[in-house]
């Protein structure tokens, strides 16, 4: 399937024009950029200029109404989801670094892109490991 893009009126210069704003960059650095994000250390106005034509984000309504659309990403990049990535997120939001916006925004990208993942694959292994809780927590 085709890349959805908006055509400006540029005339003969369109198709120049679109493959010059496709961003390129690599799983390495894709990958970089996530796990940069899923740690805390990325915020999401930076994942969402950093990623813009590889995934769309429109939290214009957040947080009543989110859609993440036209993901381009390899869906292989997996990133396991530790309690201690929620622990410092929440620190961050009780020291007053980030907004619960933030915080709900990071939850939701971590709960509904493929790229983050649970630890184990039982309920009872991901229980014994600590993820059960951290899922019930993100929702």
């Amino acid at each position: 399937m085709p890349p959805s893009y908006s055509v400006t009126p540029y005339g003969n210069t369109e198709l120049l024009y679109f493959m010059t704003t496709l961003k390129t960059l690599s799983n390495a650095e894709i990958s970089e950029v996530l796990y940069n994000f899923l740690i805390g250390k990325l915020p999401f106005q930076t994942l969402k200029t950093t990623l813009e034509g590889l995934i769309t984000f429109d939290f214009s309504c957040a947080p009543e109404h989110r859609e993440i659309n036209d993901i381009r990403i390899d869906e292989k990049l997996q990133f396991p989801v530790k309690p201690e990535y929620l622990c410092q997120m929440l620190m961050n939001y009780i020291s007053g670094e980030i907004s619960d916006l933030e915080l709900s925004n990071w939850a939701a990208i971590i709960y509904l892109t493929p790229y983050f993942i649970q630890i184990g694959t039982t309920d009872e292994e991901r229980w014994q490991s600590g993820e059960g809780p951290l899922w019930e927590v993100l929702q």
